[in-house]
């Protein structure tokens, strides 16, 4: 299916990963290859025959994690597996995602040295924590709004994923003041309901 200038090839819903071999997965990026300027396959988590598969025909494999410990060592075992599939090193990047430490000066996304100690791996791109996702209701499958951190961050690094510049940064956003609340206010909007 087509969607925002992208081809987009959902996995099959009748096959589960273990019924999947690595001779389709092969065959999969044997046909796209020359059909695509690019080819992104997002793999499950547990797609043994899938890393197999990949892990010596990809130019480049981005393993996404977020920054608790617990997903830092679930990556740090999936470098190793991919090391361990004779994936070298350079093409194996990671991606944190949902990044929350900044710079109290800058407001810009702090890496910190402990997260690459315990992936053992330099971390390539980071993405930052939208909190304004986290308050939409589930049924809400709108894109990111545009004009966010998060939205630029995506379109720097789907630039870098195409060998293009990154577009500049949006402008800052405008706070909007909060409304002051105090007792006479509230009275009249209690007012205002009741009418």
């Amino acid at each position: 299916s087509r969607a925002h200038g992208f081809d987009l090839l959902p996995m099959p819903t009748t096959k589960t990963d273990a019924e999947i071999s690595g001779w389709e997965y092969q065959r999969l990026l044997t046909f796209a290859r020359p059909r695509y300027d690019l080819v992104l396959m997002d793999l499950p988590e547990l797609a043994e025959v899938a890393v197999e598969a990949m892990a010596n025909q990809a130019k480049a494999i981005y393993v996404v994690t977020a920054p608790d410990k617990a997903s830092l060592l679930m990556a740090r075992r999936r470098i190793d597996e991919l090391r361990s599939r004779g994936a070298p090193d350079r093409r194996v990047s990671v991606v944190l995602n949902r990044c929350w430490e900044r710079n109290l000066e800058t407001q810009k996304l702090v890496k910190s040295p402990e997260i690459e100690k315990i992936l053992e791996h330099p971390v390539s791109a980071m993405l930052p924590h939208e909190d304004s996702l986290l308050r939409r209701p589930l049924s809400d499958t709108s894109l990111v709004a545009p004009h966010t951190e998060l939205a630029h961050a995506f379109l720097c690094f789907a630039a870098a994923l195409a060998g293009k510049e990154p577009p500049p940064p949006p402008p800052p956003a405008v706070p909007v003041p909060e409304p002051k609340l105090n007792l006479k206010s509230l009275f009249k909007s209690k007012v205002l309901q009741r009418a």
